[in-house]
């Protein structure tokens, strides 16, 4: 909830420092202009538009974190579609408002060409992305079992010294999540470094929405995952538990 919150503050200030505050500076393009190629911008409509865009999408991280305190699930993918979107359509109607694009008569110029396909590409690397992070954040948990150790597959992925385990535990309930530090969180799966506040700084490999959950505490660091359903979860729980006794 308070990432939307903290993420919906940060996204409005920037609208108003560029919007009100004429920040022009924080404009990406427009800060390594020329004084004469400053002069072809309509810098007022551009920063209005910003202000606008990041109005919206404040609004919309705001109300993704009433309604996660409201308990209402798989809320980032909608919202992080919304931004990708928006992002987009500013990118388009920002062009019109720059004049070392586009002539008098509306033509592209022919250094706006180069400027519109740098933009291009770079909004087509952002999405591709996003896609990507997307893609492979929601992938179930997978896992490779060695001799000598087990390795988790995929993002923020790492192999376990059998060795190294002290405690292995199945879990009902989720520990309670305080913090994300470098993880993602869409919808029900999460990956990467959390805090909880029973085991303190945990890395998190599980789809909530599926218990039961696996806490491994080894000499290095903690552990919470689970598998793609409740029989494998509690198969590799049995196994993990063989394997330190």
């Amino acid at each position: 909830m308070w990432v939307y919150f903290l993420l919906g503050t940060i996204i409005i200030v920037m609208g108003l420092l560029v919007h009100k505050g004429k920040a022009y500076f924080l404009i990406s393009g427009y800060n390594t202009y020329s004084k004469e190629k400053k002069k072809n911008v309509n810098i007022e409509a551009i920063a209005q538009y910003i202000g606008f865009y990041s109005y919206l999408n404040g609004f919309i991280a705001y109300i993704g974190g009433i309604l996660t305190a409201l308990d209402v699930k798989n809320l980032m993918l909608p919202v992080i579609g919304f931004f990708v979107i928006s992002t987009v359509v500013l990118i388009v109607k920002l062009q019109k408002y720059d004049g070392n694009m586009f002539d008098e008569e509306g033509k592209l110029k022919k250094d706006g060409k180069k400027q519109l396909l740098v933009a291009g590409i770079i909004t087509g690397l952002s999405l591709i992305f996003v896609a990507f992070v997307m893609f492979f954040s929601t992938r179930p948990t997978t896992v490779v079992q060695f001799e000598d150790s087990f390795e988790i597959k995929g993002m923020y992925g790492e192999e376990v010294q059998y060795e190294d385990i002290v405690t292995v535990e199945l879990l009902e309930h989720l520990p309670a999540i305080t913090m994300r530090t470098n993880g993602s969180a869409v919808g029900p799966k999460l990956r990467g470094h959390f805090n909880t506040r029973e085991y303190g700084a945990v890395k998190l490999f599980l789809d909530k929405s599926k218990p039961p959950y696996i806490y491994i505490e080894t000499s290095k660091r903690r552990f919470v995952m689970n598998l793609q359903d409740k029989s494998k979860t509690s198969d590799f729980y049995e196994f993990l538990k063989s394997k330190i006794e």
